[in-house]
């Protein structure tokens, strides 16, 4: 075989080291730009736009006008089982994730007994303040049923993920769900746990999980629109691919 039939194309070679780069956290502060690349890696602009180019429609590096690019994760499952977990999505974009707890106790709440469909309304109750590095992106409210969550109240999760923590410690892998997304804005009290202005734009997430048994969470979640993106990647179908 001709040694050119061998060699990988050049700009998948850098499409490659680069997707490895942002797995190893190198672009955690910043992403550089196409020349600064084009100038390490000793290729033409038009060989590092290429390069880049599924990394940019796969949503692992997104840009803006004027503004440096950063990277982003797009999950839709976890190691803790069928559902993302936000602490994943962060430590997976280079970033530390840690919460502030605000409340971790157990409550009584028929409201939230009433959307899990259970009968007892005696819940875990954990309120977290979801920071990435040094920002606070998210406000965070998990109602879980104490029969199977009640190990949790000795947990301490300013740096630990809840999914793996019920997994762990209470044996509950979530098999899947429901959520719910809507617009919203922050209110007063809101604006002064996250650090921003009254009325800024948040993405309103209430979540119902469960695993093979039975619903086991009810998550209410508030996330700062201009810290977190959300980036879904699609393809069109092939003639032989079917959709039910």
């Amino acid at each position: 075989m001709a040694e050119s039939a061998k060699r990988m194309p050049r700009w998948r070679e850098i499409e490659i080291e680069i997707d490895r780069r942002i797995d190893a956290g190198h672009y955690a502060d910043a992403f550089p730009g196409e020349l600064e690349l084009a100038e390490e890696f000793s290729v033409s602009r038009g060989t590092m736009r290429t390069a880049l180019r599924r990394l940019r429609e796969s949503g692992r590096i997104v840009a803006a006008r004027g503004r440096r690019p950063r990277i982003t994760t797009t999950r839709t499952t976890s190691s803790y089982g069928a559902i993302y977990s936000l602490h994943e999505v962060v430590t997976a974009s280079g970033s530390r994730q840690q919460s502030t707890v605000l409340d971790q106790s157990t409550v009584t709440d028929p409201d939230v007994a009433a959307k899990l469909g259970l009968d007892d309304a005696t819940f875990f109750y954990l309120s977290r303040v979801r920071w990435a590095d040094e920002s606070p992106i998210a406000l965070d409210e998990i109602w879980c049923p104490i029969a199977v969550a009640e190990p949790l109240l000795a947990v301490d999760f300013r740096d630990t993920a809840f999914y793996k923590e019920l997994r762990d410690r209470c044996g509950i892998t979530v098999s899947g769900g429901e959520e719910e997304l809507q617009a919203a804005n922050a209110t007063q009290p809101q604006a002064e746990l996250l650090q921003c202005d009254p009325g800024a734009a948040l993405l309103h997430i209430t979540r119902v999980a469960r695993d093979d048994a039975q619903n086991v969470e009810f998550r209410r979640t508030d996330i700062l629109g201009s810290r977190f993106t959300v980036t879904t990647p699609f393809a069109t179908s092939g003639p032989n691919r079917s959709h039910s």
